[in-house]
């Protein structure tokens, strides 16, 4: 799993290459859910320890998981 965090859009982008289950293809918070919110917990945690001034509320970025990531295969 890759997390990108683009700080002036203010979103954060998923890049996982397991494929994405049928039944939450349409909604990718349904797999990833847990995942996000411990991420901007621990995120948020490391933040206030390098610059305790900041202060943005990162609930309220926007979210997109890459589709479409090939997985190579042993042949390269």
């Amino acid at each position: 799993m890759l997390y990108v965090l683009d700080h002036v859009d203010k979103i954060l982008i998923m890049i996982d290459p397991l494929r994405v289950l049928e039944w939450c293809e349409d909604n990718p918070y349904r797999k990833y859910g847990n995942m996000i919110i411990h991420f901007y917990k621990k995120y948020i945690a490391a933040m206030n320890v390098n610059s305790p001034n900041w202060n943005q509320n990162i609930y309220k970025w926007s979210f997109t998981h890459e589709n479409g990531i090939v997985e190579d295969d042993e042949k390269g």
